[in-house]
């Protein structure tokens, strides 16, 4: 029997869910969640599961019988729910890729998958402004406020790489190379859609690479054999669950007096190359080459650089006017004062080594009527 599509939450996981299908189902399941594993990894792994298993429920019929008209009832709840289009997508993508590996006739089946339209417009449910990206000083902020060696490197790595949030949970210490000039370069996987091939973008961190090492050395202290860089509390052989995201809002909440999560440190990393970019102090190729977008999503992506930060850019750029803080200009007010007040004093010290120096000359009796009369006329000047 076909259900509404529903959201997973406390009382409605997507463990009680699997427990809740038939037998043939959870086999099933379990089936692409081994070819997921080897495909896409543990972290996607779990997420296509996570969306399998509502499929199932909702479509209400054995995974092996499923036809056009399962398909069609599915893509219309979700197209109707309150999803945002990115998680829409994802719902989509992974179903599209369960039928298809299910089914050797899916062409025939489900009519080629022409139903399966992926929103290639997909705009956020709230879009993120200037106000919600976290500025450089606001994350030094809570790097200083961190305590915990683990979150503090987990912080730093997202915020210096731009990575997403799986990007930080998922990496793995065999793809982090520490180089010799005190750079880490990290080798990230990354496909462009569902159907292209994995490639690997790579990351030369700095600021991240004492922190990567110093979390080795106390993995290794510790005696926490694991490939994760990041690795479950709980269980060292799984990566660290979204719970990341939960430390994230409790931190962002102490330090700025906002809840905040974790994708916005990609943003705010972006916005940041956006701006070297309008500033000319880097190519976009290579912004867009470290973000791993195109020219386009870079630029419709990373749209949050305020009114006040482009008009300060233009004076820069345009009239060589480089803005100073208010805190910035009244340090150097004063210190301008006070080169200004040594300059006054140094003249001072000078006025009266020269009319000692007059004074003491005039004393001379050697002095002949005209040296003497030159000298009674500085003397008088410097009066």
């Amino acid at each position: 029997m076909r259900e509404k599509l529903f959201v997973y939450d406390r009382e409605n996981t997507s463990k009680e869910v699997f427990n809740s299908l038939s037998e043939t189902n959870r086999e099933k399941i379990k089936e692409f969640k081994d070819y997921l594993l080897i495909s896409a990894g543990e972290i996607r792994a779990g997420e296509g599961v996570r969306e399998v298993i509502r499929f199932a429920r909702v479509v209400g019929e054995e995974l092996n019988e499923v036809d056009l008209d399962d398909e069609r009832y599915f893509l219309k709840e979700v197209k109707t729910s309150a999803f945002g289009d990115y998680t829409k997508n994802k719902i989509k993508d992974f179903v599209h890729r369960f039928l298809r590996w299910s089914f050797k006739d899916w062409s025939e089946r489900f009519d080629e998958f022409r139903d399966f339209k992926i929103n290639t417009d997909a705009q956020r449910v709230k879009p993120i402004t200037s106000k919600e990206i976290i500025k450089k000083e606001d994350f030094e902020r809570l790097m200083k406020n961190e305590k915990s060696l683990f979150w503090k490197t987990f912080l730093i790595v997202q915020y210096e790489g731009g990575l997403r949030t799986g990007e930080v949970r998922n990496l793995e210490w065999d793809k982090v190379d520490f180089e010799e000039d005190d750079f880490t370069s990290l080798n990230i996987p990354c496909k462009k859609n569902r159907n292209g091939t994995i490639k690997i973008r790579t990351l030369p961190l700095k600021e991240a690479t004492y922190y990567l090492q110093e979390l080795k050395k106390q993995q290794e202290i510790s005696g926490i054999k694991t490939k994760w860089v990041f690795p479950s509390p709980q269980n060292p052989k799984r990566p660290i669950s979204k719970a990341v995201n939960l430390w994230f809002n409790r931190l962002t909440k102490k330090v700025l007096g906002k809840t905040s999560y974790n994708y916005l440190l990609r943003h705010s990393r972006g916005t940041e190359l956006k701006r070297i970019v309008k500033e000319g102090g880097m190519s976009k190729d290579n912004a867009t080459e470290f973000m791993g977008h195109s020219e386009e999503m870079f630029d419709k992506v990373y749209s949050h650089i305020d009114k006040e930060d482009i008009k300060e850019m233009l004076k820069k750029q345009i009239y060589n006017f480089e803005y100073i803080p208010e805190e910035k200009k009244h340090e150097l007010e004063r210190q301008v004062e006070l080169l200004q007040e040594n300059q006054k004093l140094q003249e001072k010290i000078s006025m009266a080594q020269n009319r000692l120096l007059i004074k003491t000359t005039l004393q001379n009796k050697d002095l002949t009527p005209k040296e003497r009369k030159d000298f009674e006329m500085l003397q008088g000047r410097l009066k």
